[in-house]
C-alpha cells in the first residue's frame, strides 16, 4: 500500500522546513528518509525538499476541473 497524494505534500512541507535549517549531512539524510518514504526520483525529491511543495489555488484548480 503507497502512501496517498495529499500525505505526499504534507510531508515534503514539513520537511521543506527542516531542509532548509539542515547542515549539509543531515540534508542528504533527510533527502535519503523522503526518497524511501515517498518513492519520488532523488532528483525530484532534492527539488521539492530545495524548493517546497507547489501551491494549488482554488481558483486554479476550479478553472482545469472546467476547461479553462
Amino acid at each position: 500500500m503507497g502512501v496517498r497524494q495529499q500525505s505526499k505534500r504534507d510531508v515534503a512541507k514539513k520537511m521543506h522546513e527542516r531542509y532548509l535549517k539542515a547542515s549539509r549531512g543531515e540534508k542528504g539524510d533527510l533527502l535519503d528518509e523522503f526518497v524511501e518514504l515517498t518513492g519520488y526520483h532523488r532528483t525530484y525529491a532534492h527539488q521539492l525538499l530545495k524548493h517546497g511543495p507547489r501551491v494549488v489555488t482554488a481558483l486554479k484548480v476550479c478553472a482545469e476541473s472546467l476547461g479553462w
